[in-house]
């Protein structure tokens, strides 16, 4: 996480947790061989919480923005869990994404219309044919 994150830092910070009544509700489906994909995953909070919570998950973790994917690899490689990265967006079809990042907060990366130079091109995946939980910034899909 960036040093001069002004959402996501302060709150973990003060609180010492992220999105509480997320990971109350992701708790309730924590059994033996889950497989869970965080789409979006960021810098990993809720793929290495998957990972502490619930020690016998397969998990996927796609995380598109450049910076964002790195630190989501070494907060994965520090965790020691069975977790793959994948430094890609995951959208339906093949296809190149625009990304626009608030400056106050990397993890508020969205798709945009590729329109100019500030936005940036990253290759996408089209899925793995599989899903049980889909973590998606804000909200779960089950």
């Amino acid at each position: 996480m960036a040093a001069d994150d002004e959402v996501m830092r302060p709150c973990l910070e003060k609180t010492g947790t992220w999105e509480p009544d997320l990971g109350a509700f992701l708790r309730r489906y924590f059994t033996r061989g889950l497989r869970f994909l965080d789409v979006g995953a960021g810098f990993g909070y809720f793929t290495r919480y998957v990972a502490k919570h619930c020690p016998s998950a397969v998990i996927h973790a796609f995380e598109p923005h450049p910076v964002a994917s790195h630190v989501l690899a070494l907060n994965v490689w520090a965790a020691k869990a069975e977790i793959t990265v994948h430094p890609v967006a995951l959208t339906a079809g093949e296809r190149l994404v625009a990304l626009r990042t608030n400056g106050a907060n990397m993890g508020d990366t969205r798709c945009v219309e590729m329109s100019g130079s500030d936005s940036l091109s990253w290759p996408h995946h089209d899925g793995l044919g599989w899903l049980h939980l889909v973590g998606v910034s804000g909200g779960v899909t089950v």
